[in-house]
């Protein structure tokens, strides 16, 4: 999708649909950008470990 590698400004989402987190983790790192992210589970202790190996900016 063009989407994926250009920034967008305003109020967009680009939403893909992977087989597990390795696959998640490759598609979010595979991004130039990598200012921030966010990731969504009912799973805690799974969310953590996901987001622990996402390659952005984290606040300070």
């Amino acid at each position: 999708m063009r989407a994926y590698h250009e920034e967008l400004f305003g109020p967009v989402a680009v939403v893909y649909s992977v087989g597990d987190d390795a696959e998640a983790v490759r598609l979010a790192n595979d991004s130039p950008y990598g200012l921030g992210g966010s990731v969504f589970s009912a799973d805690e202790a799974r969310a953590s470990a996901v987001a622990s190996q996402l390659e952005v900016e984290w606040p300070t």
